[in-house]
């Protein structure tokens, strides 16, 4: 084998090595990172719907809260809204969440009992998501209901995709180079 040829892959190897892995690193802490936001973003949404939700029942304006429900789903990440009395029944869900049922009884029980709100991940059909359960409150403190918010994950997976392309442009440049 040529000096050339040994020198080109004794720098090589360790660089395409390395560029992998700090791409691979960089890809799951973005992941993480962007996991973190999407939570945050989900809760302050769910706690505007829960608010709404309250006063909407509150003045007994049940269409208003079922119009509220069908507006927020679809909006940006938002996939659906469904409401729950406060024995845990559902009470409406908007057409576009008909095709996946509710399966989280337990955490729905869970919200209803404790008083607390929950969140937890899941697929919705083939696209990951995040749901928020948030207990609904009179004025008084008494439990009425609670609140389901879905929100989808998929822009991280558009992250992902893009930092993927971006690494493998990094190392054929890198390679290229050498």
């Amino acid at each position: 084998m040529r000096i050339g040829l040994k020198l080109t892959l004794a720098l090589l190897l360790p660089l395409v090595a390395l560029t992998l892995f700090l791409g691979w690193t960089f890809e799951e802490r973005s992941r993480e990172l962007l996991r973190e936001e999407l939570s945050k973003e989900g809760r302050a949404i769910a706690r505007v719907v829960q608010i709404a939700s309250e006063d909407y029942l509150r003045d007994r304006q049940i269409r208003d809260l079922r119009g509220l429900a069908d507006r927020i789903s679809g909006y940006e990440r938002v996939l659906g809204v469904r409401l729950f009395d406060r024995n845990g029944a559902l009470t409406y869900q908007p057409d576009s969440l008909a095709r996946y049922p509710f399966e989280h009884w337990n955490d729905l029980r869970r919200v209803i009992e404790e008083r607390k709100p929950v969140q937890l991940r899941r697929n919705i059909g083939d696209q990951p998501a995040m749901g928020f359960l948030m207990p609904l409150f009179n004025r008084k403190g008494d439990l009425i209901g609670a609140v389901q918010v879905l929100q989808l994950e998929s822009y991280i997976a558009e992250d992902e995709r893009a930092t993927r392309g971006f690494i493998l442009s990094l190392t054929l440049a890198m390679v290229g180079a050498t």
